[in-house]
This record gives C-alpha cells, structure tokens and sequence, in this order.
C-alpha cells in the first residue's frame, strides 16, 4: 500500500511539474508577442468593474463596436474593418472586461454587467446617441442597454448574432463546479491554456494577456452566466435592428419582432 501511495505522489507530481513548464512555455510566447506588437494609441475607461481598453478613431457620428464576448477575443477582431467604418464616424472599439487589453477580475462576469459597460461608457464617453455594431453574445448585452437606455442608442447592427437557444440557458450547479476548477493554480491554468494554445497569434495574445486571467472570463461562459434570455426584449426593442449573418438564425430572431431587417446569406 505504501509503495502504491509513493507511485501515486510521484505520477502527482510529476503531472504538476509538466502543467508548470507548460503554462511558463505559454507566458514566454505571450511576452514575445507583446514585444512584437505595433504600438497603438490607445485609451482607458475607468469602468466599476476595472479599467477597459479602447480605441477612439475618425470624426463624426458615433459608432461603437463590441467584439463578441470570449477570452480571445478583442477590439482587433474589427482591425480589418474599422478604417472603414470612420469614414464620416467617430468609432470606438472596445475591449470588453475579461478580454485583450482591459482588466480581467477574478469574478463571475454576467451580462448585467456588460449592460452596465456599454451604458456608462456611452454616457461618460461618447455623450451622445450612437450606433452600436456588436457580434455574437455581446449583441444580446447591446439589446438590453438599448432597452434601458433608449436614450443613448439610435441603431443596433448584430453581426453573427448568438442563437436564442444558447443566451437562454440558465446556470447550473454541475456548471458552476467549473468556476472552481479555472481557479486551481496551476491546474486551471493549464486547461485554459489547452483551450486556447491552438489559434493565431491575434487571439492567442488576446486570451493569454496579463497572465492567463481571461480564464475568469471562460469559466463565467461555460457556467452560463454571460448569456440572457432576450426573447421579451427583441418584442420590445425601442430601436432600429439590423442583423448580418446566418438567415435562418435571424429569422429566429425577426419571430420576436417583424421589424428586424435581416443582410446576408
């Protein structure tokens, strides 16, 4: 029995032992790429929630873009769109809490609060009415800003909206076992890293920035909190909806609302 133990600490440690050179591999290529980054003119958002990153470009009618919400995610998923969109607009482009370059909280992320971002951000940012251009869930957040505010948003454009389906999910308790497991040292670190080890140098910075703590953020995803069932409020969206994308997904969502105009395949 004691020589079984002994084989057991020693498969432990050693398991432990390679997760650590693993996760040190991951934070040396990180580094590297924040080396070789372009330096960029950004700005910070002093947000309740910890300080978020943007970009502020062009003149004119504003325009506010959101990735969608992931770890990997970040205000350069637009990079090869935005000099576009500045032609007569003022855009700002977002890194959303728990992604890229803005903070990433050791808390549970909900879509309350990305609500509460785009909000203030809108009110102590932009200071006027302005056009939200969103992707996958942060679309569903971008809707119930609207519908609190209406004062603050004149046009919602989803691009790739999340399905229904998936935002009305609800947390579980099996589910919120994994925010418990993503906050093990070491051991969480290493299953995020897993996860997001194979992708492009954009995303790979991304989700690894500032030590590995957008794993916060996916442990909230997983556990289904980012998510919002917006069924009742696409009935009763106080703005203009634009969706591109999937057809067959936006007329998911036109069923709620006959008045969504729907671009794409």
């Amino acid at each position: 029995m004691k020589k079984e133990i002994k084989v057991l600490v020693a498969i432990g440690v050693a398991a432990t032992a390679a997760m650590y050179v693993t996760n040190k591999v991951i934070e040396r290529k990180t580094k590297l790429l924040e080396e070789e980054e372009p330096v960029e003119r950004g700005l910070k958002y002093s947000f309740r929630h910890g300080d978020v990153y943007y970009v502020k470009k062009g003149e004119g009618a504003p325009i506010l873009l959101l990735h969608d919400i992931e770890p990997d995610a970040s205000h350069m998923d637009w990079k090869d769109s935005i000099n576009g969109f500045t032609e007569g607009h003022c855009v700002y482009a977002l890194d959303l809490p728990g992604c890229g370059k803005s903070e990433k909280p050791n808390f549970i992320y909900s879509n309350y609060m990305y609500v509460e971002l785009i909000n203030d951000f809108v009110r102590d940012v932009i200071g006027e009415k302005v056009t939200v251009i969103a992707e996958g869930v942060s679309c569903s957040a971008a809707l119930m800003a609207a519908n609190m505010n209406d004062d603050i948003i004149k046009k919602l454009i989803f691009v790739n909206p999340a399905s229904l389906n998936e935002l009305k999910q609800n947390p579980d308790r099996v589910r919120d076992n994994v925010l418990t497991v993503f906050r093990i040292p070491i051991l969480g670190e290493f299953i995020y890293n897993m996860m997001y080890w194979n992708c492009d140098d954009r995303a790979f910075l991304a989700a690894h920035r500032d030590k590995n703590r957008g794993r916060f953020l996916l442990s909230s995803i997983i556990g289904r909190y980012t998510g919002i069932n917006i069924t009742h409020a696409l009935g009763k969206a106080k703005v203009p909806v634009v969706i591109l994308g999937d057809k067959k997904e936006a007329e998911g969502y036109r069923i709620f609302n006959d008045s969504i105009e729907i671009l794409g395949a």
